[in-house]
């Protein structure tokens, strides 16, 4: 049995190493381990899976040297691992996990799960990394056609585009919302994950003001907290705009969620707000999946997996007033946000980890090659 060795610099509860450590823990054709670049929450869900993880010693990347001293200390422990294939989830991993591969020489696999171009990195960025993505793994995989095509005239090369897979504790909970969807009280909505700018959770809150001038009786529920430098600020500014008394009362911060499935089933509409084209997307299939209806911009990655109309409700990326008309219809016709909901927990069962993961795992093998 092959092992594999899956790399995150960041050892954050983002969307990347979420995917991780799903995927990770639904392998059962080879041998998973997971290397972290830093110590953090990604840890204790690991190895709660009972999977083998491993933390780079720290304080190894602030010089061009110390990132060398990382390749090192990563290509040594793929040796004496035994690993077969370093399978990579974040940009710092690719880079370092790339070279590294090459000193343990085994496969590398990129998954790229951001958009390597603009908008979410400048012109230099991005062309380093679409440099990278070219010279040094040897399979590409991505979460999106939209993420494949942001390599630029990388993307012509060979990919494998896998969406990420949902949950399985949301698969395995009775799908409560889509039963519900027609007993609408004071409606809540939710916007789930990382508060940070692009994520644009402010979209909400203006959408919640013109739903209320139309006389609907909503509340916003924001679960999420931010993570890294520079979203503090924006937390303070989505609390500003909280702060208009026209929705005060209706606007509830809830911080970061050790239960997002909760969150999910006890929303009537989920929002997915983000500002910028979404790599995929995950809240978005999380929710059908918990069978909460979903209305969410239409140029996230995810939608390519989707009906729109059938299993989900889109609006164009950025407009507060396009999200609240499409919260309104379905406020006003429950039997229809019930279809919905119904439809959705249908598509997410064939995105679930049991259909996605011997898919990555198979291609994983096939690059590791034939068994010694």
């Amino acid at each position: 049995m092959h092992t594999i060795a899956l790399f995150s610099q960041s050892a954050q509860l983002s969307g990347a190493e979420l995917f991780l450590a799903r995927i990770a823990a639904g392998f059962n054709r080879v041998n998973p381990i997971v290397i972290l670049g830093e110590d953090g929450p990604l840890r204790s869900i690991v190895e709660a899976s009972g999977i083998k993880t491993f933390v780079l010693p720290g304080g190894t990347l602030g010089s061009v040297a110390g990132r060398l001293r990382c390749c090192r200390h990563l290509a040594a422990l793929l040796r004496s691992s035994g690993a077969a294939v370093l399978y990579t989830h974040s940009a710092k991993a690719h880079v370092l996990g790339g070279i590294a591969g090459r000193l343990a020489r085994i496969p590398v696999v990129f998954h790229a799960h951001d958009l390597l171009g603009p908008p979410a990195r400048g012109l230099l960025g991005s062309a380093f990394m679409r440099f990278c993505f070219a010279m040094l793994p040897n399979r590409r995989f991505a979460n999106s056609t939209l993420t494949r095509a942001s390599a630029g005239t990388v993307a012509r090369r060979q990919w494998s585009v896998f969406p990420c897979p949902v949950p399985d504790e949301l698969l395995a909970e009775p799908c409560v919302s889509a039963e519900n969807a027609a007993n609408y009280r004071r409606a809540r909505l939710l916007v789930l994950g990382r508060i940070t700018a692009w994520k644009g959770q402010e979209i909400a809150l203006r959408a919640l003001e013109h739903l209320v001038d139309a006389g609907h009786d909503v509340e916003l529920h924001i679960v999420g907290s931010p993570q890294f430098p520079g979203d503090g600020k924006y937390e303070l500014r989505l609390h500003a705009l909280a702060a208009n008394p026209k929705i005060a009362a209706r606007v509830h911060f809830r911080g970061h969620s050790e239960d997002p499935a909760s969150a999910l089933r006890d929303a009537d509409i989920a929002l997915h707000t983000s500002l910028r084209p979404e790599p995929f997307g995950q809240v978005i299939v999380e929710a059908m999946a918990a069978g909460t209806p979903i209305v969410a911009a239409s140029n996230a990655g995810a939608i390519e997996w989707l009906t729109p109309g059938s299993d989900c409700t889109t609006y164009t990326m950025g407009d507060a007033r396009g999200l609240a008309r499409q919260v309104s219809h379905l406020l006003a016709q429950p039997d229809e946000a019930r279809r919905i909901a119904k439809n959705a927990r249908l598509t997410a069962e064939s995105l679930s980890v049991k259909e996605i993961g011997p898919r990555i795992e198979n291609e994983l093998i096939v690059a590791a090659g034939p068994s010694a």
